[in-house]
């Protein structure tokens, strides 16, 4: 009986990995997987990071920046705020089954001394 409590006790721990979100609803109402929102120490100023999981091929761009569009709709109210003047998106790619495939891609938004907000640079997979 122990060996069997112990054998699925050992099948939970070593089962897949379960990724903590939670769904938002952007502006345009798409669903967006969103893993965390949070200030990261980046030296002069705070830099406002949001991750979230996306079903977007990394490698389909005009998709990609739909998505990540969306999602800075959603993002651009917490960043002014938070006074924040720089926020990074990153949206990473999942296999089936929740298992990470390494893969994300990053946009910089950056805020203009005359308050406009600019995609400043992305990095690719």
């Amino acid at each position: 009986m122990r060996a069997a409590s112990a054998l699925a006790v050992l099948a939970l721990a070593c089962g897949p990995a379960v990724v903590d979100y939670r769904v938002v609803r952007t502006p345009s109402g798409r669903p967006l997987r969103v893993e965390s929102v949070s200030t990261l120490d980046a030296g002069d100023e705070p830099v406002l990071l949001l991750e979230y999981h996306s079903d977007v091929d990394l490698s389909d761009t005009p998709a990609l920046q739909a998505e990540v569009d969306d999602a800075w709709r959603w993002l651009r109210p917490q960043a002014e705020a938070g006074g924040h003047r720089v926020a990074v998106i990153r949206a990473a790619r999942w296999k089936t089954g929740w298992e990470p495939s390494g893969r994300a891609a990053e946009f910089a938004v950056a805020r203009s001394e005359s308050g406009a907000w600019k995609l400043a640079e992305a990095t690719a997979p």
